[in-house]
Parts: C-alpha cells; structure tokens; sequence
C-alpha cells in the first residue's frame, strides 16, 4: 500500500510541477509574447508588391514606405460573466497632417506563420520569412483568379521599443 501511495504522490507531483509553464507544443504564446514586448511597437519599415511571373520569379510592382507602426498587445474582454483575452494587431498610420487611422485584427501568431482577422469573415495569412529579436519580414500571396496573376506582398517590421505610439487607447482598455 506504501509504494501504490509514492508512486500516486510522484505521479501528482510531476503534474503539479508543468502548471504555468510555457507550453513548447503551441508556438502561438511565444511568438505573441514576441511581438507585445517592449510596447508592442513594430514600425513599417517597407511594404513591397510583386507579381509573381509564370517561371517563379517576381517582379517588383511597387515600393513604399508609410508611416505606419503595428501594435501587438493583448486585452480583457468581458462577455456574459466570461473574461477571455484577445490578441489585437493595431495598424496605426499617421498622414501628412498628423491625423491618426487605426484598423484593428485579431491576431494568431504562431511559430512561422502570423494570421490576421479583420472581424468581417477576411482573414490575411503571412509567413514569417526572416524573424530575429527587432525585424521581422512577413510575406504573403494572393491569386486573382479571373486573371490568373499571382502576387506577393513584403513587409519588413523593426521593433521599437523607444517610440510613441501613434494609438494609445490601447494602454487603457480594461474591463
């Protein structure tokens, strides 16, 4: 009876010793705590469109750089007595007058690829081509397909934990 009660307390004790970690199965909490720290500040550092020809090369079709920084950060939502926790990706782009635009997505950041819900049943799938701790390269494809054309969409993101958020009701949204 000793051992059949050592061996159920071993049993409880490795259990009890995993709560609160990270989970290394589920990329998507690493990756989102990636992206919120500092801030949650990622300038756009440029936005490249390409055609993609029918030999697998791309064609550059425009270049730029606006001024627009996306915000990673995470909110309490409170809903019929139930709080959940939404992952937010805020685009926040400031025009020549100083005047300030926001569009809101839910985010889903996994390991290699980062998925965007704009709340009107569009969804916007990048895969993460170069990732380190203060740039990020995101690219995604779409197919027209009446036309049959392919293109590619490049972002390069930098980190920066220094600037000023163009979108601060951020900061105070609770419930």
């Amino acid at each position: 009876m000793k051992t059949s009660n050592l061996l159920i307390l071993m049993v409880i004790s490795l259990l009890l010793a995993s709560c609160g970690k990270d989970d290394f199965v589920n990329y998507e909490d690493a990756l989102f705590k990636e992206l919120s720290r500092g801030g949650g500040i990622w300038t756009v550092e440029s936005i490249a469109d390409f055609q993609v020809l029918p030999d697998g090369t791309d064609s550059l079709l425009s270049e730029q750089t606006p001024d627009v920084q996306y915000i990673v950060y995470s909110y309490a939502n409170l809903e019929n007595g139930l709080v959940t926790y939404v992952n937010t990706l805020t685009t926040a782009s400031r025009d020549s007058s100083g005047q300030v635009s926001t569009f809101h997505y839910s985010i889903w950041a996994e390991k290699s690829r980062i998925t965007l819900y704009d709340g009107i049943n569009s969804q916007y799938v990048y895969t993460i081509v170069e990732r380190s701790r203060n740039t990020h390269i995101w690219q995604r494809f779409t197919v027209d397909y009446t036309t049959q054309v392919t293109t590619k969409r490049v972002i390069t993101l930098k980190h920066c934990s220094s600037c000023e958020p163009y979108y601060k009701e951020h900061l105070h949204i609770s419930i």
